[in-house]
């Protein structure tokens, strides 16, 4: 196959794989926002080193081509001898002009050492002078010192665009519950707080029992959560996808602030209610208990206290092992083998694990009835100056999210503790 015919096909291979992320992140985008699972982001770390990798491969044929063109431009071109070179040539059979070229030309030019390039400089490379007409380079020059990397001319190698992001979590729980757009400061509704049940069977002509209803108005704040990142302008206009790497990273930063303040925010302006300090939240203390009774009352709390069914768990993942890690008295694991992928939920409830969440602390509720964030404004990136910025050439990123945790109703929801 053709140098030509190899980067095309390279070039197509790699427009299908961006096409195929383009597509993929265009699913699970929902008012600007990710909305995938595990899988999603799996296959979308899978399609992303695909066109890495697609990439490298399209631009090892670039050179290639480009290599051979300059090398059949220089054949073509060149008529005079090249300036304090040896006078190495190539005679035509029908031009009997002699084409002037150093022996680094006439070597890194030669096709045995395109191919060797080619195979990603696997296996070897000869190149016979003699083929490009140097009959006697032993008498034409005399090199005897070993030429190296280590005491020659080491060779160029370009820095990729990739960017290794630290090591941090994935925010998860904020998945759990709905999310609705809110144009106030502040969120009010109202509970109901007195359900007085007289319903009975009535004699004839007997009075009908009487029930009572009372309700009480709830406020919830809308609170931000921010963080700022001073950057040079010369790190901004010299490295273009600097711009791209902060606003990811410092959105990622706002998303792990907002997930600590969900589980565990105390209430008081500015931080959220969280559910672990949220007043009503029942308790279930494990004891004596193993984990998977003591996690069963704390549904029983949830389904005939709170009157709710629970929707998930939310785990640190230091307790989470010591579920899955739980066996009989044969030494065989109660909650899958360890040959397969597992079972991320117990007593039907899924299971979220988390860092965020308190270890030894597992939150159980019903997030999808009884919970919801109110965003009051989405993720938003500024850049702008801050005091004497201007005089310095500096320019301060900021990050931003206004938004209210609205806990209904926090009787369903239980802390299980001790676990």
């Amino acid at each position: 196959m053709s140098v030509l015919m190899e980067l095309t096909d390279a070039s197509r291979k790699l427009d299908g794989t961006r096409a195929k992320l383009a597509e993929l992140m265009e699913k699970k985008t929902t008012e600007g926002k990710l909305n995938w699972g595990v899988e999603d982001h799996d296959s979308f770390k899978a399609l992303q080193k695909q066109a890495g990798d697609e990439h490298l491969e399209k631009r090892k044929w670039l050179e290639i081509d480009e290599a051979d063109r300059e090398n059949k431009k220089e054949i073509a071109d060149s008529k005079r001898p090249i300036s304090g070179a040896p006078l190495f040539g190539i005679t035509g059979a029908h031009d009997h002009r002699i084409i002037r070229k150093s022996v680094g030309e006439l070597v890194t030019g030669s096709l045995e050492y395109l191919d060797y390039k080619s195979r990603n400089n696997s296996g070897h490379a000869t190149v016979h002078l003699a083929d490009y007409g140097v009959d006697d380079f032993a008498g034409s020059a005399n090199y005897k010192t070993v030429m190296s990397g280590s005491a020659g001319f080491s060779p160029f190698v370009n820095r990729s665009a990739d960017v290794v992001p630290f090591a941090l979590r994935r925010p998860t729980v904020q998945d759990l519950m709905p999310s609705i757009p809110t144009s106030e400061s502040a969120v009010k509704y109202m509970e109901e707080t007195t359900n007085t049940r007289s319903a009975a069977a009535v004699a004839e002509a007997a009075a009908k029992p009487e029930s009572a209803r009372a309700y009480t108005e709830r406020t919830v704040l809308v609170e931000v959560i921010a963080t700022t990142l001073p950057v040079t302008e010369q790190q901004l206009s010299d490295v273009p996808q600097l711009m791209g790497v902060i606003n990811a990273t410092l959105g990622q930063e706002i998303e792990l602030a907002e997930e600590d303040q969900i589980l565990t925010g105390n209430g008081t302006s500015p931080q959220l209610q969280g559910f672990l300090t949220k007043t009503g939240v029942q308790t279930q203390a494990k004891g004596a208990d193993p984990v998977p009774t003591a996690f069963v009352k704390a549904m029983t709390l949830i389904r005939f206290t709170g009157f709710a069914e629970p929707s998930a768990a939310v785990w640190h993942p230091n307790d989470w092992q010591d579920v899955v890690t739980l066996q009989d008295a044969d030494g065989r694991y109660i909650f899958g083998d360890p040959s397969s992928s597992g079972i991320k939920q117990i007593w039907g409830v899924p299971a979220v694990v988390t860092p965020a969440e308190t270890e030894n602390t597992v939150l159980i509720g019903d997030f999808r009835m009884y919970s919801y964030l109110a965003r009051r404004m989405g993720l938003r990136i500024d850049v702008g100056y801050v005091n004497d910025d201007f005089k310095k050439n500096l320019k301060t990123i900021r990050a931003e999210t206004r938004l209210a945790l609205v806990i209904r109703r926090p009787a369903a929801f239980c802390k299980l503790t001790g676990a």
